[in-house]
């Protein structure tokens, strides 16, 4: 899995708004299991395989910490458990992270075509 991918597997697990919580990381239950931001991150690395925190796992957080910086919060769980946070909030904060981060590398790839053309 690369960057956006697990981070659209993280969202895929809270898209359900029962399936997010606030104040823990995850609640194990019969029904479903609900996650917090990084308890959904940390749940597609560990689904995937990866019992310790891998590069791409490291890399999500890292971009997740960035969108969490620019809405002026000190983290990713100071953002999900603030008593102002939504559920839809969660989710576009995912989103643009995705959507910033597509964005980079569809411009780190004109960069790069365009240092061939210039050959």
């Amino acid at each position: 899995m690369d960057t956006v991918e697990v981070l659209r597997a993280a969202r895929e697990l809270i898209e359900k708004p029962e399936n997010w919580i606030k104040g823990q990381s995850i609640e194990i239950r019969p029904e479903g299991n609900a996650y917090c931001l990084l308890g959904a991150l940390s749940w597609t690395s560990y689904a995937n395989g990866n019992y310790m925190p891998d590069r791409t796992y490291r890399s999500a957080i890292s971009a997740v910490i960035d969108s969490v910086v620019a809405r002026n919060y000190g983290g990713a769980s100071l953002f999900n458990d603030a008593p102002e946070t939504t559920h839809e909030d969660v989710l576009s904060l995912i989103d643009e992270t995705i959507d910033r981060l597509e964005t980079a590398q569809a411009n780190h790839e004109l960069d790069r075509d365009e240092a061939i053309e210039a050959r």
